[in-house]
């Protein structure tokens, strides 16, 4: 660290639309499963589909298969005045953030 390396916290933002394209191009059939699930579910009735559909699919590491293999869809951001703060929930991640400064970024889609 005091040479400048990062450590990876693995906090992840975006938007949902960007990691499911991720995942789609990494394993399309996983993406297909789970649409197939999502485009079958009745509404209210979601979480029962998907506790049908877990076992029949397999096992995936996600920062194995599906992040290091798109390198170019991600992006890694210093964040030095953060701290150290148990990120696990969104309120948090909230908090952290607003009393942070951090830089201005462009969007990516």
């Amino acid at each position: 660290m005091r040479r400048g390396c990062l450590w990876n916290s693995f906090v992840m933002v975006g938007r949902v639309r960007t990691f499911l394209s991720i995942v789609h191009k990494a394993l399309p059939a996983l993406f297909s499963a789970l649409e197939s699930m999502r485009a079958t579910a009745f509404p209210g009735l979601e979480d029962e589909a998907l506790v049908d559909l877990y076992p029949s699919i397999p096992a995936t590491n996600f920062s194995h298969q599906v992040l290091s293999v798109q390198p170019s869809a991600l992006a890694v951001l210093r964040a030095d005045t953060l701290g150290w703060n148990d990120l696990g929930e969104p309120q948090r991640v909230v908090s952290v953030l607003a009393a942070a400064t951090l830089p201005d970024l462009a969007p990516a889609c």
